[in-house]
């Protein structure tokens, strides 16, 4: 995974973490935390709110944009579940077999996105042949 995406799941874990500490124990300490780690998690997220904003042509609405996605970001946040999160092409490769994909071969597919650099490494966990 990137290092935004690694810090971006650390911020949801900490918020979490965060919300049930206050949900077990409430209190304008807990409240504060849970503050403050929403606003880690918000403040990773909002350069791809922007982006959105931008590509679908609602500048004029921004306030109002950047609203809607702060509440789908709690929502995104309170249904999270790390055990499920799929972070390596393996995984993902693993999943698609799983839910009966059809041809081409997953590792075909990830052979085509991955960089260069990357290919006879995913080509092996996957059970492809390396270049």
């Amino acid at each position: 995974m990137s290092a935004k995406s690694d810090a971006l799941e650390q911020a949801v874990t900490d918020y979490i973490q965060a919300r049930t500490a206050f949900d077990a124990a409430p209190g304008a300490r807990g409240r504060a935390l849970v503050d403050r780690k929403f606003a880690r998690l918000a403040a990773l997220a909002a350069p791809r709110i922007r982006y959105f904003t931008r590509t679908y042509g609602l500048a004029d609405v921004s306030d109002d944009a950047a609203q809607v996605c702060a509440i789908a970001l709690h929502r995104a946040a309170d249904r999270y579940d790390p055990a499920r999160a799929l972070h390596h092409p393996c995984q993902l490769a693993a999943a698609r077999r799983a839910a009966g994909a059809a041809s081409p071969p997953p590792w075909r597919l990830a052979l085509r996105r991955a960089p260069p650099c990357h290919r006879n490494a995913v080509a092996r966990c996957v059970g492809g042949r390396g270049r």
